[in-house]
């Protein structure tokens, strides 16, 4: 984790092709480290598991960090938006996961896993060598990407009954009906209710 405090220094500083190399080199490594502390973890009540989830969205906002002092500097304020949506879109991917895993289901769908995020970043980063624009872009596809991993998430949610047993997943028409049945009166309007037509 204190390594993202140098790649989001290089970012920052605009030296985007060696933040990118240097992301390429240790984050992997870094996933070894996360990988034994969730198998200690599952040994030792999941602490381990649990520390290694915090300090990877720590990281994550240490990272983007970078990004924001970098178009704070260059006063791109469209771009300080899209970094803040990407940060808190990315955020939001594992929150889900997170919630779901901690009801027993599986959430792992998505466009945009944590791997697929740091591929989008160190790629775009040692591109920016060929036009600077890619890092801008990069973060564009982050900040709309991860947004629709975490509907991609919410829609594959299971639904479970009074018993805990799985019943459905969450879909329109899932939605539709539970509308239907537990508000029947301001679904259907039947019969017409004069204080429910719009006026």
């Amino acid at each position: 984790m204190l390594l993202h405090f140098l790649f989001a220094w290089l970012i920052a500083t605009g030296v985007f092709v060696w933040a990118g190399i240097a992301i390429f080199i240790f984050v992997p490594l870094d996933a070894l480290d996360g990988s034994l502390a969730r198998k200690i973890g599952r040994q030792k009540g999941g602490f381990g598991a649990f520390l290694d989830s915090t300090s990877d969205r720590i990281a994550e906002i240490i990272l983007y960090s970078g990004y924001l002092s970098y178009f704070y500097q260059t006063e791109d304020v469209w771009m300080s938006i899209a970094t803040y949506a990407a940060v808190t879109g990315s955020i939001m991917v594992s929150y889900t996961r997170s919630r779901a895993e901690a009801l027993g289901l599986s959430c792992k769908v998505g466009l945009l896993t944590r791997v697929e995020r740091y591929v989008v970043i160190v790629a775009t980063l040692i591109l920016s060598l060929l036009w600077p624009g890619f890092v801008n872009i990069g973060i564009v596809v982050l900040a709309i990407g991860t947004w629709f991993t975490v509907g991609q998430r919410v829609y594959h949610v299971p639904l479970l009954d009074e018993q805990g047993n799985l019943a459905n997943v969450l879909s329109v028409r899932t939605l539709i009906r539970f509308l239907a049945e537990f508000y029947p009166q301001e679904i259907y309007n039947l019969p017409p209710d004069s204080d429910q037509i719009m006026r």
